[in-house]
C-alpha cells in the first residue's frame, strides 16, 4: 500500500516498515522482520548513502540475526554500522553506544574474546562518563560486559556486572524493562 501510494521511499513510509518490522518480531515472525529491515536498510543507502539513520537500520537488522544466535551474519553489520554511527555521532552518540554493546555481545558468543572485551570495556566506560552510572547506556555496557565475562569462564565477574545491570534497569522502571528481560538468558548461562 506505501509503494501504491508513493510513500515506499520516504522517511514516513520507511519508518511504518520499520514499526511493521518490530511488530514482526514481537510475534516472532523474523524472517518477516528481516526482509522489512533489509528494505529500509537498502532504501536509506540508495538514497543518503552512509548516514546516522543507516547506521541504526543496520544495528535493527542486526539485532534480529543477535536474537536468532546468527552472529556471522550481525557481526558486518553491527561493524559497519558502528563506523557509521561514530563518523556521523561521534563515540559516545546514541547509535554507536548500541552497536557497541551489541557487537561485543556477538564478538563473545563468537569467540572473538579480546576484541569483545576492549568493547565492552568502552561501552561500560563511555555509558558511565557520558550518561551516568546509572544510566542505560551503563547497564547495556555492564550486560554486554558480563557476557564477555561468562565466555571467559569468569563467573564472579559476570555475576557482579548482571547484578549491577540489573539494579540499573530496574530502577529505570518501565524504560528498562525490556532490558532486564535480557538479563535471563544470561543468568541462565552463569547460575
Amino acid at each position: 500500500m506505501l509503494d501504491n501510494l508513493g510513500l515506499g521511499r520516504t522517511g514516513i513510509g520507511l519508518g511504518a516498515i520499520n514499526n511493521r518490522a518490530g511488530a514482526s518480531l514481537a510475534l516472532g515472525r523474523f524472517d518477516q522482520a528481516q526482509a522489512d529491515l533489509q528494505r529500509v536498510a537498502d532504501t536509506l543507502r540508495e538514497l543518503y548513502g552512509d548516514s546516522l539513520n543507516l547506521a541504526s537500520a543496520q544495528s535493527n537488522l542486526a539485532m534480529t540475526y543477535v536474537r536468532q544466535k546468527d552472529f556471522a551474519r550481525a557481526i558486518p553489520l553491527l561493524e559497519e554500522g558502528l563506523q557509521m554511527a561514530i563518523d556521523h555521532s561521534g563515540e559516545t552518540g546514541r547509535t554507536a553506544m548500541v552497536s557497541r554493546t551489541a557487537l561485543a555481545t556477538a564478538y563473545a558468543r563468537t569467540g572473538q574474546l579480546d576484541r569483545a572485551l576492549a568493547l565492552a570495556e568502552t561501552a561500560v566506560r563511555t555509558g558511565r562518563e557520558q550518561f551516568g552510572d546509572d544510566s542505560l547506556f551503563a547497564g547495556l555496557g555492564l550486560r554486554a560486559r558480563a557476557q564477555v565475562h561468562i565466555s571467559l569462564g569468569d563467573r564472579e565477574r559476570a555475576i557482579a556486572d548482571i547484578d549491577a545491570a540489573r539494579t540499573i534497569f530496574t530502577n529505570l522502571g518501565d524504560g528498562g524493562r525490556v532490558e532486564l528481560a535480557s538479563l535471563t538468558d544470561l543468568d541462565a548461562q552463569i547460575r
